[in-house]
């Protein structure tokens, strides 16, 4: 059985390695030529946003593996820390489906397969795509 702690401890470990792979983002999309037409003031601003998630995600691992250290001190705490964090989650993952990434990074064209994130694209909002 998987226990709390060992849940928040996977949880945290994975957050702050997402986290740390946005620091490689903006190398790989540059190689992409997908967003070569920015202007440097516009390529910065995609830089600071990457890097900014990056720091968050890193800051919400360390959140959670300190949750993870002594979960049986504050259980509802700790219950109610996991279930933001799965809110938060699945609305990334929501985000990430509706507005699906077509720049080649890390040796991927895109994340998500075509037929599903095409299923969500079709229910975003106009001018999503």
């Amino acid at each position: 059985m998987v226990t709390l702690r060992a849940t928040l401890l996977a949880a945290g470990m994975t957050a702050i390695a997402v986290g740390l792979l946005h620091f490689f983002m903006p190398g790989q999309y540059r190689n992409s030529n997908g967003l070569a037409g920015l202007s440097s003031p516009e390529d910065d601003f995609v830089v600071l946003i990457t890097f900014a998630v990056g720091v968050l995600l890193i800051a919400s691992g360390a959140v959670t593996l300190l949750f993870a250290h002594r979960p049986e001190r504050n259980p509802d705490l700790t219950y109610c820390y996991l279930l933001i964090s799965v809110m938060l989650w699945a609305g990334r993952l929501g985000l990430e489906l509706s507005y699906p990434v077509r720049l080649r990074m890390f040796g991927y064209d895109q994340l998500w397969p075509r037929s599903i994130s095409s299923e969500f694209s079709s229910i975003a909002p106009s001018g999503a795509s």
